[in-house]
């Protein structure tokens, strides 16, 4: 996400602007460990912890204290997967149409339409 992302911008200066959004999930994420571990068996530390950018942080949690079951280990492992391979295909659309439009700020929505559309 962060090669995509940052492709998509033109001067160096900008890339900490266009990567802000994954490192504000990661940092949600290590807050959420904290106030997860005094209350892991809590509706929505169970709920947040099957969300991939926060299945590394929340899940391992509840691994170590003891409170996931084994198919919910399994489950969130699958889910990872598929949120890899989801983030490497539009990184990689992200990184292809930012080297094409080198020179040009798109807007988000463009970038979106670049990254889904045809």
């Amino acid at each position: 996400l962060y090669a995509g992302l940052s492709a998509m911008v033109k001067r160096q200066d900008e890339v900490q602007n266009a990567t802000i959004l994954p490192r504000m999930l990661v940092t949600i994420g290590y807050l959420l460990f904290y106030l997860g571990a005094s209350s892991p068996n809590a509706p929505w530390t169970k709920v947040l912890s099957y969300l991939p950018f926060w299945t590394p942080t929340l899940m391992l949690l509840r691994i170590a204290l003891g409170t996931a079951a084994w198919w919910e280990i399994v489950v969130t492992i699958a889910l990872m997967l598929v949120a890899i391979l989801a983030c490497t295909w539009f990184a990689a659309r992200l990184y292809r149409y930012g080297v094409l439009m080198y020179g040009q700020k798109p807007g988000l929505g463009q970038v979106m339409k670049l990254a889904f559309g045809r």
